[in-house]
């Protein structure tokens, strides 16, 4: 739907009417009974005073916010009157975005990509079953979070292939868990449903999974978490993030340093509730508990001169 410029003009120039009538009846409705008041006491009728005038002022402002909450309240419905013509999008119109597979491999054909002009990666190609657990492995800026990236559809090749399922990576088909933990103030229950529909069960029945049910209270999900005043401990930060990535039930799990700034015990507790999942996971980590990647059959990749070496 195409909207003209005079329709848009028109809009403009309504709510700023709307808007001086506002501030115009609330001077008005402050300067006139003062005025009428002041009148009334120094000509001495009908007995009014300074206290009866702040009374009848009060009076009037109450009267006045009532009245600009309904003025504020038009303004809204005149400015979004044209969104409102507008059809809402199709579900369908998402179809291609959604995974093809409930357990997609992930493919690289010949992928380049580069920064500035200089290489990050050439002629990359691999293709991994579902269910595979990997190890990258390379020094600092090796690209290891980079491939994160163009996995979870965060990046774009300059050239090559990259499949997921068979279709273009996008959110669906990744849930990507950073070193930092995000989190926001809000409850707990805010934090792991960002919005969308679970049920408390579900929802506590994540947080028995990651052993934070009986650490939040006796209500956990009603508990607020204030990030500021760091109410959380790292590890607890770090498994809430997980159960909301777990909540998401995506097939592929992507971690970046998620334990890097955690001690060896609280580290191994979070990878094996990660570990666990028969999901694809694709770990990017310094700090390495070798037998415990063993355990889960991890295969290692190492990057070094722009290409992944499989050990």
């Amino acid at each position: 739907m195409e909207t003209s410029e005079g329709t848009l003009l028109k809009q403009e120039n309504l709510q700023w009417w709307i808007q001086y009538a506002n501030l115009m009846f609330t001077v008005l409705a402050i300067v006139v009974p003062w005025a009428i008041g002041f009148y009334f006491i120094t000509t001495n009728q009908f007995s009014v005073t300074i206290s009866s005038l702040l009374s009848l002022t009060l009076s009037a402002n109450s009267v006045v916010q009532n009245f600009r909450g309904l003025m504020q309240y038009w303004a809204q419905v005149a400015s979004t009157s044209e969104i409102r013509k507008i059809k809402l999008v199709r579900d369908d119109i998402f179809e291609d975005s959604k995974v093809e597979s409930v357990k997609p491999d992930i493919k690289f054909v010949d992928v380049n990509l580069s920064y500035e002009g200089s290489p990050i990666y050439q002629n990359i190609n691999f293709d991994l079953p579902y269910g595979k657990k990997i190890l990258l492995q390379g020094p600092s800026g090796s690209g290891k979070s980079t491939l994160l990236n163009l996995i979870s559809g965060l990046l774009k090749a300059d050239s090559g292939m990259i499949r997921i399922g068979g279709i273009d990576p996008n959110p669906n088909q990744s849930v990507y868990i950073a070193q930092i933990p995000w989190i926001f103030q809000g409850t707990v229950k805010d934090n792991l449903s960002l919005g969308e529909s679970f049920t408390d069960k579900q929802l506590l029945d994540l947080l028995e999974q990651v052993g934070l049910a009986s650490e939040l209270g006796k209500e956990p999900l009603n508990r607020v978490i204030h990030p500021e005043k760091e109410d959380l401990s790292g590890g607890q930060r770090q498994r809430l993030v997980i159960a909301r990535a777990l909540l998401r039930d995506c097939p592929i799990i992507l971690l970046d340093e998620i334990t890097a700034a955690l001690d060896d015990k609280n580290s191994d507790a979070i990878r094996k509730i990660l570990y666990n999942t028969p999901k694809t996971i694709i770990e990017s980590a310094h700090h390495i508990n070798f037998e415990l990647m063993k355990e889960y059959g991890f295969d290692s990749w190492k990057i070094e001169n722009y290409k992944i070496r499989h050990d």
